[in-house]
C-alpha cells in the first residue's frame, strides 16, 4: 500500500531563524533554510477515506496544519515529552472535534513519560475532573512495540536523547528517528530494509543530546536505506552549502518536503491495538472489516447479502436494503459482504471488465443502503479454493451466524463458482437460515445489472446508466500534468490522471466536475483528440463557470457526466474545431440554465 510523507518541520528546539540572530542562515532567503520545530504526517487511504497520522505537534503544529490543508487527524505518535514536540497539541482541538462527531476520539500514542508530562501540563484536558467545553477530543494510549492503526502497523524504535529514552518509528519501509544521540545495537535490527531513514543531524559541532552530521551519516552508512533524509537541523547548518558536501543518498530533509512511501498493511488485529474511528463519511458511521479476523467473535447472529457489488446500483440497492429491514425487524445486525479485488480481476485480468466503482467509492455508497457493517474479503488464490460448503459452514455459520441471505437469481459463490441459489438453499435447510432471492430490478423497461451499466456507459449511453445506478455516473481521480492543447483554445482546462476504471465511450460530453469542494460546471472530451496529431487519449474537462482554484497533481477530482452531446471526430483545422467547442458550450450552459429553472438536480435529468 502506498503513502506520503510530508515534513512539516525540520528545525530544532528554536527553529530556524533563531530569534536574535543574524548568521548566513537565519538571514538566508533560500525557502529550505526556514525551519520550523520537527514533525512528519503520514498519508494513506485505507479504501474508506483519506487518513492522517502525525509524528509529534510541536509549538508550530497550527501553522504546520494550515499550510497543509489539514481538515482532520486520525491519530498521533509522540516520540518524546519536551516542549518543542508536544506544545502544539492544544491545537489539535478544532481537528479533533470533526472525529468527535463522529463518535471518537484522537488516540495519542505516548510512552508512560510522555504520558505524565501531558497529563501535568494539559490537566484541563486529561484530568478525570475535566470540564472544559472545548477541550481536544483525544485519549493518551499506551505506546506499545507494535501498533495497528487503520491499518498500517507502526513499529517502535528505542532510541536515546542523550540519557532520556524516547522512541523512533518505523511504518512500512520507512523510519523516523529524531532529537536521537545514540541507537541501541538492537534498534539496528528494526532498521533493515527500509527505502527512506530520517535521522536527526544537528550540526557539525558535537553535542550531548543530539547526532552530528558525521555521526548521522555513519548511521546512514549502516543502516543502508536508499534514501537518508536529515532533520533536526540548527542554524549552523546551511541547505545548500550541507548537500553539496553529503554523498548523493544523503540529503538535508526542508519544511515541506514530501514524497510517497511503502506501507506495511496488517493483515490482522487484536482488539488492543484497533482504533475505531473511522468513518465512511460525515454522516454515516460504518464498520468496515478487511478480513475474517477483524470480524468481532460477538458480531452474530446477522442477515448477510454477499456480492461483488460494482457500481451498487438499484438492483444492489434494493437487495441490501431488504437485508437491512429484516435485520432491523429481527433485532439483528446486517452486513454487507465483499471482495477485494474484484475475483474477476484477480483469476482473468486479462479478460475482467473495468470496473464501475473502485473501492473506497464502493464503500461509500454501500454504507449508504442501510448496512450495519461491511466485510471486505481480500480475493486471492486461497479464497478462490474455498468450497461453496466451507464458505457456509466456516464464514456465514461459524463466523457470522447468519440467519438469513438476500441475493440475486443469478448469484454464484464457491470454488470456480460451481454453486448457486439452489445450493444455497440445501445449505440453508442444513444450517437453518432462509434465503431470500430478488427478481432484478427494471427501469424504462431495461433489466439492471453490473454488466448493463457497464455496456451504457462504454458506448456513451450515461442518461441510461444514471438510470440504472439510481445516481449520475461519475469517476473520482486526480489532475494530470497539463499537455498544453487547451491553453490554445483560451479555455480553463483540467486533465485528468490515466484512469484505470471505466470511463464513458469517445465523445464530447456536458459534465460537473467537483474539485475538493467546489463544483464546477463543464464539457468534457473523451478520447484521443484526433484533430491534434500525436496527442493520444485523454480526458479534457473545459470548466464553462471557472473560478480560480488551487489544483496541483494531488487534488482529488470528481467528474460526473450528465449528458453526451456528440461521438469523437476529426476536424480539418483547429479553427473549425474551436467553432464546435463554442457550439459544445452554448449547449451545455443551455443544459444547465433548463435544469435551473426546472429548480432540479441535472444529474438525475
Amino acid at each position: 500500500m502506498e503513502g506520503q510523507l510530508t515534513f512539516l518541520g525540520t528545525g530544532t528546539s528554536m527553529g530556524v531563524p533563531t530569534l536574535g540572530c543574524n548568521c548566513a542562515v537565519c538571514t538566508s532567503t533560500n525557502p529550505h533554510d526556514r525551519r520550523l520545530r520537527p514533525s512528519v504526517l503520514l498519508q494513506w487511504n485505507d479504501g474508506t477515506r483519506d487518513r492522517v497520522v502525525l509524528i509529534d505537534t510541536g509549538p508550530d503544529f497550527r501553522e504546520q496544519a494550515l499550510r497543509n490543508k489539514l481538515t482532520r487527524v486520525d491519530a498521533v505518535f509522540y516520540t518524546h515529552g519536551h516542549a518543542d514536540h508536544i506544545f502544539g497539541l492544544d491545537d489539535l482541538r478544532p481537528l479533533s472535534f470533526t472525529v468527535f462527531r463522529e463518535g471518537g476520539q484522537i488516540p495519542l500514542f505516548v510512552s508512560p513519560e510522555t504520558e505524565e508530562t501531558l497529563r501535568r501540563i494539559y490537566d484541563y484536558t486529561f484530568s478525570s475532573e475535566a470540564t472544559y467545553p472545548n477541550r481536544a477530543r483525544v485519549h493518551l494510549q499506551s505506546l506499545a512495540d507494535r501498533e495497528d492503526v487503520l491499518g498500517v502497523e507502526f513499529i517502535r524504535i528505542p532510541v536515546f536523547h542523550g540519557d532520556l529514552a524516547i522512541n523512533g518509528f518505523r511504518f512500512g519501509r520507512t523510519a523516523y528517528l529524531t532529537d536521537v544521540s545514540r541507537i541501541p545495537e538492537q534498534s539496528f535490527a528494526l532498521l533493515e530494509g527500509l527505502d527512506h531513514v530520517v535521522l536527526s543531524a544537528l550540526r557539525h559541532k558535537p553535542h550531548p543530546n543530539h547526532a552530528t552530521v558525521e555521526q548521522a551519516v555513519e548511521w546512514a552508512k549502516r543502516i543502508g536505506a536508499k534514501h537518508t533524509w536529515l532533520t533536526h537541523i540548527a542554524h549552523e547548518l546551511g541547505h545548500e552549502d550541507t548537500n553539496a558536501k553529503l554523498p548523493e543518498d544523503i540529503r538535508m530533509a526542508y519544511d515541506g518536503l514530501s514524497f510517497p512511501i511503502k506501507l506495511d498493511r496488517r493483515t490482522t488485529r487484536t482488539a488492543r491495538n484497533t482504533v475505531s474511528i473511522g468513518t465512511i463519511d460525515s454522516s454515516t458511521t460504518v464498520p468496515v472489516y478487511r478480513s475474517l479476523e477483524e470480524v468481532p467473535r460477538d458480531f452474530g447472529p446477522c442477515i448477510a447479502a454477499i456480492g461483488n457489488f460494482d457500481g451498487v446500483h438499484r438492483g444492489h440497492q434494493q437487495i441490501l436494503a431488504a437485508a437491512a429491514a429484516e435485520a432491523k425487524q429481527r433485532g439483528m445486525r446486517s452486513i454487507a459482504i465483499t471482495f477485494n479485488p474484484h475475483p474477476a480481476q484477480f483469476l482473468y485480468p486479462k479478460e475482467a471488465p473495468k470496473l464501475l466503482t473502485f473501492l473506497p467509492e464502493r464503500l461509500r455508497l454501500l454504507a449508504k443502503t442501510g448496512v450495519d457493517a461491511i466485510l471486505v474479503l481480500p480475493f486471492d488464490e486461497a479464497l478462490s479454493r474455498v468450497s461453496a460448503e466451507d464458505f457456509v459452514r466456516n464464514v456465514l455459520i461459524g463466523l457470522l451466524k447468519v440467519r438469513g441471505i438476500h441475493e440475486g437469481g443469478n448469484f454464484r459463490f464457491g470454488h470456480g463458482a460451481k454453486a448457486g441459489i439452489a445450493e444455497l438453499r440445501v445449505f440453508g435447510e442444513e444450517f437453518g437460515f432462509a434465503v431470500h432471492v430478488h427478481a432484478p430490478v427494471r427501469v424504462h423497461g431495461l433489466e439492471v445489472s453490473s454488466s448493463a451499466v457497464r455496456s451504457h456507459v462504454a458506448e456513451g449511453d450515461v442518461r441510461r446508466a444514471r438510470w440504472m445506478l439510481g445516481r449520475v455516473f461519475g469517476v473520482h481521480s486526480h489532475p494530470a500534468k497539463g499537455r498544453g492543447v487547451g491553453t490554445k483554445l483560451l479555455v480553463p482546462t483540467v486533465n485528468l490522471a490515466p484512469y484505470e476504471g471505466l470511463l464513458p465511450g469517445f465523445g464530447v460530453y456536458v459534465t460537473r466536475l467537483t474539485i475538493d469542494d467546489q463544483c464546477f460546471e463543464a464539457v468534457t472530451d473523451v478520447g484521443n483528440r484526433p484533430t491534434f496529431e500525436g496527442v493520444g487519449f485523454g480526458v479534457e474537462t473545459h470548466i464553462l463557470n471557472f473560478t480560480p482554484v488551487e489544483l496541483t497533481d494531488e487534488t482529488p477530482l470528481r467528474l460526473d457526466f450528465l449528458l453526451r452531446l456528440r461521438g469523437e471526430m476529426q476536424w480539418p483545422s483547429t479553427e473549425v474545431l474551436k467553432a464546435q467547442i463554442f457550439k459544445d458550450v452554448a449547449r451545455a450552459k443551455r443544459y444547465f440554465q433548463i435544469a435551473s429553472l426546472r429548480q432540479g438536480d441535472p444529474s438525475l435529468r
